[in-house]
């Protein structure tokens, strides 16, 4: 007989379930009893709705846990039915497939055995094979950088002789099981594994053993690709049964990239500290084994010795952790100060090199521009960038006197973008500032700027014979006032754009400025590709004469826009490189975009090339004018903080600045008195024996005369005035002098000399 208890336990269970706990007896003996409806229904859970149903109290409960039974019996049987399938299914696959995967893994690893076999054979084959690092050219093909070449075998570091606290800190750091594993570490790879999963990056985290890191080093490219890895565990392997791992080591040692162009130890031994391997001590030999982890961010020639003493805090560390020091020998270390190599001053245009660099690093990133064994051939002219040093230091020695203490120049082919000579200071090697590339770093272009926005507003209905007010203004910006005044501190009453931008007048180009609104001008600079702007918000009517500041190398390349009849360019160092297995693996091919009319950038070049016009402010002679006919625009910062000369012919884009890094103003040197020495002579010396050119005339440009000043004047066709009635006089009106006050703002100053010093001479006159 059933015990009821039982029954009201299991009358709960569907009747699957019932039965596959093995309840048929119990079954049959409650149906036979004829009791097993009567406790189903007895055992039916209560109606919560109605509180009606269930019995006592302990019949509700009873039917409670039948519930949490019956759910929690439910999900088990079906969970583990389905990974039951899934687990079936899995192995089914898996023995499919584990023999098919496993022939195509020997066959690949056999494929790079076959590929590698000879470059593996010998260690002066493996040290050999990617030793070259990079390699500069200039445009005629010669050697203008190089960061490490091939060596013997008997020019490498003996493991014997590199210092003991050497090997325990790269074991240390590098590879702590190094003389346990088999050239790979599956604990390393797990531990990366686990680690990327959750920074989310595939590559975030290596696990590479020293011997792996010697197989990518040294005979693999260093594309972060899966591939890769897989060549570099198999090359691993195979180097383990070939070498002991002394030998590895000993390659290792000799083949790592230290940075700063240091491919070994012997190498970096040299470069930071200036003394042969065997005699570095343990600091020294704990920071230079963590810069391999990052060697171009870690390197302390480059201006990172805090994160160089961060890293060898780190490597000490573990080399107490690991019983390789005592913690006082550690200590010791940290406190030691370390005497670093001084820069050598053998290194040719370092500016241009370390612009080339940082170009090819944004490309390829920084480890594979290092020691990838590129070839970069650039578009340097040797010739034009000796030129440039000599007249740049030449002029600022000439005017040290003024409070001048830097200059700049870069030159480059409008059509193409080519850089051909970038001097980024008088001297990089100066302690100071002299590694700070001023083409890189934020000016203030003065009323260099000038033709830019009249080329935006051109574009917006103004042409060369619109008539302009040069007179004083007083404009309102919030509570408070500003009053431009042009830098002669005189008026001239109505000009025309020609007249106003060939004699660079502050005022007229305000006017200009205000007509195209101050988003319009930001939006004709980033058209131009001025980057480095700040909000639009921040600039007031200043904007138009260089009330802000950008990078001097976008508004030198934006010049090159107006000599290329309004197509930018994008200015490049590079003309092609080549991969260590002397494959072109980039090749530079200008892509022009038409950024203006050609019709406008022809007007505003016959306008800067008004020899003419702009005698009224510049005098006669003056810096501007050399033996051909040529564009050119000066601007002066405020109080003289930074002088610019810009100019072009059609195959010719100059630009040189002169100023001082810290900020600080020089004492009157105006662009047309000090760069504009330096780009007339460069532009004489640059182009001569070459023939004279000058810009065709587009179609769509028609000639008209100005009715207020009787000259002829240069216009979009359609946009010309019309016929003057009665004509009108030939001559121009007399300019009116007008009150020199003191601006409320310090206005941007600007060239207006009236009669600025000949070019060949060495002091200018001091400004009134």
């Amino acid at each position: 007989m059933v015990r009821t208890d039982s029954i009201i336990f299991l009358g709960g269970l569907p009747d699957g379930l019932f039965l596959h706990f093995g309840g048929e007896e119990q079954l049959k003996g409650l149906e036979k009893a004829k009791t097993y409806r009567r406790f189903r229904k007895v055992s039916a859970f209560p109606d919560f709705r109605t509180g009606r149903g269930g019995g006592s109290f302990f019949r509700a409960l009873a039917s409670g846990v039948t519930l949490i039974f019956q759910a929690v019996s439910f999900s088990f049987f079906l969970v583990y039915f389905l990974i039951r399938k899934v687990f079936l299914t899995v192995l089914l696959v898996f023995l499919i497939l584990a023999p098919v995967v496993s022939l195509l893994v020997l066959r690949e690893a056999n494929n790079v055995m076959g590929a590698f076999s000879s470059e593996i054979s010998s260690p002066s084959r493996i040290m050999g094979y990617n030793n070259t690092g990079m390699i500069v050219y200039d445009r005629q093909g010669q050697v203008i950088y190089q960061e490490a070449q091939a060596r013997e075998l008997k020019e490498t570091a003996p493991l014997a002789e590199v210092p003991e606290t050497l090997v325990k800190a790269t074991l240390a750091i590098e590879d702590k099981d190094f003389y346990e594993h088999k050239g790979i570490s599956f604990r390393g790879i797990a531990r990366a594994i686990f680690s990327n999963i959750e920074e989310k990056d595939l590559y975030g985290q290596g696990a590479s053993t020293i011997t792996q890191q010697l197989a990518r080093n040294t005979l693999l490219s260093l594309d972060k690709t899966y591939e890769r890895k897989f060549k570099e565990i198999v090359l691993a392997i195979e180097l383990e049964k070939r070498y002991s791992k002394d030998q590895i080591l000993e390659m290792y040692l000799n083949t790592i990239y230290y940075g700063a162009g240091a491919h070994g130890i012997r190498d970096a031994a040299k470069i930071y500290f200036d003394k042969e391997f065997q005699e570095l001590d343990l600091a020294e030999s704990a920071l230079l084994a963590g810069l391999p982890y990052a060697p171009s961010d870690l390197s302390p020639l480059g201006g990172n010795q805090e994160a160089a003493k961060r890293r060898q805090v780190v490597v000490l560390d573990k080399m107490v952790e690991y019983g390789y020091l005592s913690r006082e020998e550690a200590e010791a270390a940290k406190s030691q100060e370390l005497i670093f190599a001084p820069k050598k001053e053998t290194l040719r245009y370092p500016h241009f090199v370390d612009y080339v660099k940082a170009y090819v690093a944004q490309r390829y990133g920084r480890d594979a521009a290092e020691r990838g064994g590129f070839k970069i051939y650039t578009t340097l002219d040797s010739g034009l960038q000796n030129l440039g040093e000599a007249l740049v230091r030449e002029r600022v020695d000439q005017l040290r006197g003024y409070q001048v203490s830097n200059g700049a120049l870069l030159a480059l082919d409008p059509k193409t973008g080519q850089i051909l000579a970038m001097v980024g200071s008088m001297n990089y090697f100066e302690p100071e500032y002299g590694s700070f590339n001023v083409l890189t770093g934020l000016r203030s272009p003065g009323s260099s700027i000038k033709p830019l926005v009249y080329a935006g507003a051109f574009e917006n209905g103004m042409t060369a014979g619109t008539i302009l007010d040069d007179t004083p203004k007083t404009i309102r910006i919030g509570g408070e006032v500003y009053r431009p005044k042009n830098s002669d501190g005189r008026f001239r009453g109505k000009v025309t754009v020609r007249r106003a931008l060939a004699n660079s007048l502050n005022i007229p180009a305000i006017e200009a400025g205000q007509r195209l609104g101050v988003e319009g001008v930001l939006g004709t600079f980033n058209k131009f590709g001025l980057t480095g702007l700040d909000d639009r918000f921040q600039y007031g009517p200043s904007i138009a004469i260089g009330g802000l500041e950008i990078y001097p190398i976008d508004l030198i390349s934006a010049f090159g826009a107006l000599a290329n009849y309004g197509q930018k360019v994008e200015s490049t160092p590079i003309l092609k490189i080549e991969n260590k297995y002397g494959e072109v693996i980039y090749e530079h091919q200008p892509q022009p975009q038409q950024i203006i009319d050609p019709r406008i950038a022809y007007i505003l070049s016959d306008i800067l090339s008004d020899n003419l016009t702009r005698r009224e402010a510049f005098g006669y002679p003056n810096a501007l004018e050399i033996s051909r006919r040529a564009a050119a625009k000066t601007g002066t910062a405020e109080d003289f903080k930074n002088s610019w000369t810009i100019g072009y012919t059609p195959s010719l884009v100059v630009g040189a600045w002169m100023g001082n890094n810290d900020g600080s103003p020089m004492r009157g040197i105006w662009g047309s008195v000090g760069p504009a020495n330096i780009w007339n002579r460069f532009m004489e010396q640059a182009l001569a024996g070459q023939p004279e050119e000058w810009f065709d005339r587009p179609v769509g440009i028609t000639e008209a005369i100005v009715c207020e000043t009787g000259k002829r004047e240069l216009f979009l066709s359609g946009t010309e005035p019309k016929p003057c009635s009665p004509p009108p006089a030939a001559s121009r009106p007399a300019p009116t002098a007008g009150p020199a006050e003191k601006p409320d703002e310090k206005p941007e100053k600007e060239e207006g000399r009236p009669k600025p010093p000949d070019p060949s001479l060495d002091r200018p006159k001091r400004e009134d």
